[in-house]
């Protein structure tokens, strides 16, 4: 099945509401995240 929505925008819109849990978070830009393997980073206790 295709998607009907785009990475990015689903992306950043998951990141607005976790980030709402914590204001330790980190984003690599999209260079370095092909070497860290992820888009977010979140601490959530």
């Amino acid at each position: 099945m295709k998607a009907q929505f785009k990475e990015k925008t689903y992306e950043k819109q998951f990141g607005i509401e976790i980030g709402r849990l914590t204001n330790i978070v980190y984003s690599p830009d999209q260079c370095d995240e092909k070497y860290l393997g992820f888009d977010d980073a979140f601490f959530c206790r």
